[in-house]
């Protein structure tokens, strides 16, 4: 067996040659393997088992890059459809799963707020907050809500709202225990982050995922 000095000898050059991964490839593999059989000692040559063996195990190493170009190919490909998938979408309203949403300047296209409920539940309240996680309003008392989407109209907080990024909450009241509640904000795409799959809708981001519907 080759002493390993020798080996990382021989095999500096591939190594300085590559792309600086620490991963060992075909080149540094077949580069060591070479080197074991060149420097064997004559008088006792390296055993015909254990040869078969590095061949095997250099064989594994071609079956495991080429899963891993497989892979890295497939993740291309979805990428690419992720890429088609957000940029058709702008322009679009989409419904999406989220409690934040931007109030436009005067005649924008204000959002429409709505929440889902696992099953009946009574309503404790509905906080709305701005950009800076401050209280705004509070809508107390909302009562019994049936379960599925219920919408919820910005006119019912009462308040004049400037433009801005705000967040509503929505609390189920002791009593309904195992009711789930997501909220849902329905918004026109305005743009798109490609490479992390982020949607713009207006100045608050929401990721690709998070999409449930598309409305038009």
């Amino acid at each position: 067996m080759i002493p390993v000095d020798v080996i990382q000898a021989n095999a500096a050059p591939t190594a300085a040659s590559g792309t600086g991964s620490s991963e060992l490839g075909r080149e540094d593999f077949l580069t060591m393997l070479v080197a074991q059989l060149e420097n064997q000692d004559p008088l006792n040559p390296q055993d015909g088992t254990e040869f078969t063996a590095q061949l095997a195990q250099f064989s594994s190493l071609e079956q495991l890059l080429g899963m891993r170009e497989s892979i890295d190919a497939l993740a291309a490909v979805q990428t690419q459809a992720q890429t088609l998938g957000a940029v058709s979408l702008i322009g679009k309203k989409v419904l999406v799963e989220g409690n934040r949403f931007e109030i436009p300047a005067a005649g924008g296209e204000l959002p429409n707020l709505s929440f889902e409920l696992s099953q009946p539940a009574d309503i404790a309240k509905i906080t709305l907050l701005n950009e800076q996680g401050s209280t705004v309003t509070t809508l107390s008392g909302v009562g019994q809500k049936e379960a599925g989407t219920n919408t919820l109209d910005l006119a019912d907080f009462g308040v004049s709202l400037s433009p801005g990024i705000y967040e509503f909450r929505v609390e189920v009241a002791d009593g309904s225990e195992g009711a789930f509640v997501r909220e849902h904000v329905e918004s026109r795409v305005t743009g798109t982050a490609i490479q992390q799959g982020t949607l713009y809708l207006g100045g608050v981001s929401t990721r690709l995922e998070d999409v449930k519907e598309v409305r038009e």
